[in-house]
């Protein structure tokens, strides 16, 4: 079995990245930060976090249900 390991390299000389950007992705971060209502509802500046994954829908709901019960404050 091969083990993997990555690791930082601090002294390594910087690089050079390019990225490049659809257009509309500008149009999309402008409607989102005008705080227009979309179909969801108002944009708001946040995150979510993945807790649990299942292919089963009604196990990823029981999942979900135990999280709320330990953090009601999420």
């Amino acid at each position: 079995m091969r083990t993997v390991r990555n690791s930082l390299n601090f002294a390594q000389k910087p690089g050079k990245m390019t990225v490049y950007k659809d257009d509309r992705i500008t149009t999309i971060e402008k409607f989102v930060r005008s705080g227009e209502e979309s179909l969801e509802g108002v944009k708001i500046d946040g995150f979510r976090v993945l807790i649990f994954f299942d292919m089963s829908k009604s196990i990823a709901e029981q999942q979900k249900a135990h999280f709320m019960t330990l953090y009601p404050e999420q």
